[in-house]
This record gives C-alpha cells, structure tokens and sequence, in this order.
C-alpha cells in the first residue's frame, strides 16, 4: 500500500519509519533539505517538493496512493495538501470513469484546534481533510482526564467521550482479584469490558470470561464517559482522593497549548491563573477570551 507523508520532520519521518516496518511503500516530501538528508536513514522513496504544488504531489504517485498524511508545521498547509491531493487524483483518475478507483484517505495534523471545532461532519467536504489529527488537544483530555483520576495508568481519549484506561490491580480490591473477568462483571456493576492484560514476567495478552485476575496484573478497559474511572478504580481497589467541584488551577506558560489547556478548565467552572515572563504574550492574553473569564 502506497502512503505518501508531506513533511519530513520529526513526526513526518517517525511515520515513516513505523509505516515502513510494517511493509508499506511510503513517499516522504519535503523542500527543507537538512529534513530531506535526515530521511534519508529511512528505506523510502523521499521527494524535495511543495506538498501544496500540484506537481510535486504528482511526483510522488497520489494517484497510486491509498493514504496521504500532512504532517508539516504549518495547518494551513496541511489542509491545503489534502484538498489538493483530493483534487488531483480526481483530475487523474475521474471517479465517473473510473468507479472501482481506489479511494484516498487523507490525515492532516492540525496544532489549532479552533479551526476545525465543531466541523467534524463538514471537515471533508470543505477541506479535503477525512481525519483531522490535534495532537494538543488529545495532550489536554488526556491531563485533565487523567487528574481527576490519578491511580489510572494510562488514560487515552478515542474522540466522542470514548476512553482506553489502564489500571493497576491491588491487593485492596475486593471484587476483582482472585475473581475470574466474568465472576468480577457480575460482581462490579456497569464494570467496562478488558481487553487486555499485562502481568510481571509474560507477554501482554486478550483475557476472556475464565481469566483469573492477580494482585499486580494490569488491566486495559474500553469505556465511554469519564464518569466511569472512578469505578474502574474502585474496583481495583484505588481510593481516589477528592476532586474539588471548583479546582483552582496554575498554568506556566502562555503558549498555545498553554491556552488551550485554560479555555478547557475556564469551560469546566475552574479558576485559572495563566503566568509568563513574556510581557506580549501576557498583553495578547488579557485582550483575549481567557482574560475576559476567571483567570490572570
């Protein structure tokens, strides 16, 4: 399968790099050439192009392509890619001539989520762009889910209040260990499915209803709503400490995550304190939205 990836930086060649492991054939593009000496430690075909030139992408094959990944630092750029890339495989291989094409899947990495907020059923139509990946936005569910509950492992949102968590089994959980998964659902109500589990010396693996679960074993559950955690830990038998229905909460750094992170809690009925040693970024931010709210 033909992936071409417009940007040969850091999370363009990381890409890469994984995609290639795992037997893809992949197009690197990129017009910044330490970038392009830097891929070339990968086993791919790498381009000096202009992912938002039509010619460029025509080089690269996107009409042989099944997926075309825009991970530039620019979003503009990246949104701009995948219209074109969209545009120019339907100038190639028109869809009325050629019904049984195979479809091209866009991904662009985009660093600001305002300009895709509540466009998730248009995004496509418009932009060209069919997933849209905000990697700030998936670091801020995952800090503020992750503080209201802080004996979970690993917290990762999915989109649309879904959730993969991790937690750590103890001794002090009741219902759960030393029970079977299928004696602990009927134990635990509304406990989420698991999906996997680790345990200290084996490799990790899918349980089902007969698994008997150990003090020490790590369990991965599927869930929807953040309401659920608690009882996720519950049951493995964490006390979480209290969440405050009105947290106070300090940000250092004005950045745009920095930003975002605020708008999140100011959202949520917290008080926020953004600071930062950087005089224009403290004018730009009490002229903003945020300095309008509860936060200095």
């Amino acid at each position: 399968m033909r992936i071409i990836i417009g940007g040969a930086g850091e999370v363009g060649r990381g890409v890469a790099r994984a995609l290639y492991d795992e037997g893809q054939d992949v197009v690197l593009i990129d017009t910044d050439p330490t970038a392009i000496k830097e891929a070339q430690s990968i086993d791919a075909f790498v381009l000096m192009g202009d992912v938002s030139r039509r010619d460029a992408l025509k080089e690269a094959g996107i009409r042989d392509a099944h997926v075309y990944i825009a991970a530039t630092g620019s979003d503009e750029r990246n949104m701009l890619s995948c219209a074109l890339a969209r545009d120019l495989l339907e100038e190639e291989l028109p869809l009325e001539k050629y019904p049984n094409r195979q479809p091209l899947l866009t991904i662009a990495r985009i660093h600001d989520g305002d300009l895709i907020a509540d466009e998730e059923d248009r995004l496509s139509r418009w932009s060209g762009v069919d997933v849209a990946i905000c990697p700030h936005q998936a670091s801020i569910d995952r800090l503020t889910a992750g503080l209201k509950s802080s004996s979970l492992s690993e917290v990762l949102p999915l989109g649309g209040d879904a959730w993969i968590v991790e937690v750590e089994v103890t001794n002090e959980s009741e219902s759960l260990a030393n029970f079977t998964l299928g004696q602990a659902e009927e134990n635990i109500d509304g406990l989420p499915k698991a999906f996997t589990l680790c345990r200290k010396g084996q490799s990790a693996f899918v349980p089902d209803e007969h698994t008997v679960v150990s003090a020490g074993d790590r369990l991965v559950f599927a869930t929807i709503g953040e309401h659920t955690f608690k009882r996720v830990s519950k049951a493995a038998g964490h006390i979480e400490p209290p969440y405050p229905d009105v947290p106070r909460v300090a940000i250092f750094g004005a950045t745009q995550l920095g930003r975002q992170l605020a708008m999140k809690y100011l959202k949520e009925g917290a008080w926020v304190t953004v600071l930062d040693d950087r005089l224009e970024a403290a004018n730009e931010l009490v002229g903003s939205s945020i300095g309008s709210s509860q936060a200095a």
